[in-house]
């Protein structure tokens, strides 16, 4: 097997500026959101909980309640799957996602 020089699994260096994440976002917690607006997404998941809990804390900097940052800029977030939609707005302060992390937690 041969290795590449770069790993297949980060973001491009411009992904921040490009997506205009607010500084400190954590992008787990705009991809749980997204997951989230979609239930027929989840609706194969053997462990629902389990499954978001897995999403919000793929980075092992999981924490029982996570930062929430304002984004004074907010945009709406959105990512195709198997042709099932996902949205979420950028600015996650008004949301319940921080409780239900710490739920699942």
């Amino acid at each position: 097997m041969e290795m590449l020089d770069e790993p297949l699994a980060k973001s491009l260096p411009e992904t921040r500026r490009v997506r205009r994440y607010p500084s400190g976002m954590r992008h787990e917690l705009a991809k749980l959101a997204m997951i989230e607006s979609n239930e027929s997404i989840l609706s194969v998941a053997h462990d629902r909980d389990l499954v978001l809990h897995l999403i919000s804390s793929h980075h092992g900097w999981a924490r029982p309640l996570p930062p929430i940052i304002e984004d004074r800029d907010p945009q709406t977030l959105s990512f195709s799957l198997d042709g099932r939609r996902m949205t979420a707005e950028s600015n996650l302060v008004t949301s319940s996602l921080a409780v239900d992390v710490a739920d699942r937690f």
